[in-house]
């Protein structure tokens, strides 16, 4: 037969471990406010919510919003609905000495704050001015004066003397709350 045997013997190698790299310290601001992961924090509707991430191996860190309620573009996390829940994702890629990172922060949504864009006014004895018409949300506002030294006419204030002015517009369940807010006249 032309089959040849040959010895062969096998004894146990030797190899290196993979390296084990420490993990990425994230660090994430909500308005200046340290957040923590898997910790729900309170978010509420079209509030001013600037992220800001560092991680400490310098690396990159990328947000992204994990429901459609919310979103993220920019720097800023913006609640679209006033109730429910959202998560900010971030991740990191690994550097030669720090592994990947990645994680969320969980939020409630909160209705959100009707304003006027009035915290006072200052008018001239005998004199009317024009208020604002609309809260930050787009509600119509009615105004009430709560003294004879002010009349009101839709959103048109005649002063006589100091009053205060009552603001309101009605809540949109699940977006914002109601708006009653008192604004000081003063003569000029």
């Amino acid at each position: 037969s032309e089959d040849k045997f040959l010895p062969i013997t096998f004894k146990a190698g030797t190899s290196a471990p993979a390296p084990v790299l420490v993990a990425d310290e994230i660090t994430v601001t909500l308005n200046g406010k340290t957040l923590v992961r898997n910790v729900p924090s309170n978010l509420a509707y079209r509030a001013d919510a600037k992220i800001v991430g560092t991680a400490k191996s310098g690396a990159v860190i990328t947000f992204t919003s994990l429901t459609p309620d919310c979103t993220y573009a920019n720097g800023v996390f913006t609640a679209l609905k006033g109730a429910g829940q959202c998560a900010l994702a971030y991740s990191t890629v690994a550097t030669a000495t720090t592994a990947a990172a990645s994680g969320n922060f969980p939020f409630i949504l909160v209705p959100g704050t009707q304003k006027v864009a009035l915290k006072s006014l200052s008018i001239a004895k005998g004199k009317s001015k024009a208020l604002p018409v609309e809260t930050n949300f787009g509600e119509e506002i009615k105004y009430k004066s709560n003294s004879k030294n002010c009349r009101v006419e839709l959103t048109l204030v005649e002063v006589k003397g100091p009053c205060t002015l009552t603001a309101s517009a009605p809540a949109k369940e699940g977006m914002w709350n109601a708006l009653k807010q008192s604004i000081p006249v003063k003569i000029k």
